[in-house]
This record gives C-alpha cells, structure tokens and sequence, in this order.
C-alpha cells in the first residue's frame, strides 16, 4: 500500500513538471536501458514473427489479446492492465523498454516523436543493433510477436532479424482516438496531430516494404466481431477457434 501510494504521488509531481522537463527526463532515463545479461537466444524453429502496428487508442491491445488467445506468444513478462486498459496492454516489457531505449537516443519521445532520419541512423551504431538482435532472438517462438504502437517509429531497425513477418495493422477514426487519448490528458488538437503523424508513418513503412499485411478496422470489430477475428485466423494460417466474446463493447467509449 505505501509502496502504491508512493508511485502515485511520485507520478502526480512528474505531471506538475514543465512539459520540456518531463521529456528531457524522460529521455535521460530511457536511453540507458540494456538487455539483461542472462537473456540467451530461444533456439526455437520460427514460421511467423507478427507484429501488430497501429495508432494508440487504436485497439491494439485487443488486437494482441486475440493473437494470444490464437497461441501467438507475445511475450512472458507484459505490462499490466490500468484504469485506460482494463483488460491489460498485452506488451512485452523488453520491447517497450527497447523502444523508449531507440528515442530516447533520438531526443525523442512517443508522444514528441524524432524525425525518420535520426531513427535510420541508428543504424550504424553496430552495438546497439546486436543488443536488438539479442532481444528478437530471445523471444522468438514457433509463433511469435509483439505490440507496442512506437514500434510504427521504430520498425526500420528490428526488420533485419525478423523471421518470415506478418503485419496485422489496425485503423481507427483519428477523432475517435484523440477522443481516446483526451481520456489520459492529452489536448484533442494535439491528439490529432500526433495520430496524424503516426499514420503518415505507417503509410510510408507499408509503401516500401512488400510484407504479408492485413489491415483491419477498429469499427469493425464491434460490428461483426467473428468475421474480423476469422480474417486474422486465415491471414495467420490457424486452425484454432476462439471466442469472440473476447471483443468487449463495454470498454468502446467513442
């Protein structure tokens, strides 16, 4: 309990920061992740490596919860769930801290993200793209992914270890996900313009790269939840069934 209230109060002080303070912060402290040393490769036999992409407050974490629910390991270690997502986050911990690692060494943020050109440029730092190596190769499964939308800024640099990819990307409304990140104390304007950017991203990654991709739609779920959850059954070449009450209308408040 006072450990709880500690980190509630410590997080309170970090909101009252000075908005150029928090990122500097932030970045000081992110860039010096490292990949704990008794990470060994898994040596497991890959078919498919997913990687779920989209927006935040896009339905990613639902989306990552219905791979797991497929038998996709997505990781062993995830974030838990909070007041924004009931139902957890559904990423892996290693991930998330690998890419607050990346923009951190960019002078970035996810909620200020770099330009493109400083994240490419990681990748003559040869250190840096062994301890990602380290981190692909340790997670990898006979199905096996992740979630983390920064990784729609970061992507460039894990590609060259991934193992046959797949790409499931889901949409949603930009108004509907400022609305969404209004919720965690973002300014709508600024929401729009973020999400904006990210799409722009996204846009561009899909553009160059000729990857097996399903492209979903947030709306969609709550409309017909089976057939969308079908859709990833047969991009994804599973046999399994799942149950779509996995889709909770209750937790769609925009």
């Amino acid at each position: 309990m006072i450990k709880d209230n500690l980190i509630r109060i410590k997080s309170i002080l970090f909101k009252l920061l000075p908005c150029k303070l928090k990122i500097k912060l932030t970045v000081f402290k992110n860039r010096f992740f490292k990949i704990p040393r008794d990470l060994k490769p898994s040596n497991k036999k890959v078919k498919k490596t997913i990687i779920i992409l989209g927006v935040g407050r896009s339905g990613t974490s639902m989306l990552s919860e219905i791979i797991q629910d497929f038998g996709v390991n997505i990781g062993w270690d995830l974030i838990e769930a909070n007041e924004f997502n009931k139902r957890g986050h559904f990423e892996n911990k290693l991930f998330v801290q690998m890419n607050d690692k990346l923009l951190a060494l960019t002078e970035g943020t996810w909620d200020f993200p770099p330009i493109e050109e400083e994240i490419f440029k990681l990748i003559n730092n040869i250190k840096l793209m062994e301890e990602i190596k380290r981190l692909v190769r340790s997670q990898e499964d006979e199905l096996w992914g992740w979630k983390d939308p920064r990784t729609i800024l970061t992507i460039s640099l894990y590609l060259p270890f991934l193992v046959n990819p797949f790409f499931i990307v889901i949409h949603r409304n930009k108004d509907a996900v400022a609305k969404s990140l209004n919720r965690t104390g973002f300014q709508i304007e600024r929401g729009l313009k973020l999400c904006d950017e990210y799409k722009r991203r996204l846009r561009d990654f899909l553009s160059k790269n000729k990857y097996p991709v399903l492209e979903l739609n947030y709306e969609d779920f709550f409309k017909n939840p089976k057939k969308q959850i079908n859709k990833i059954k047969n991009f994804l070449g599973i046999k399994k069934d799942i149950n779509h009450s996995i889709i909770d209308k209750r937790l769609k408040h925009f």
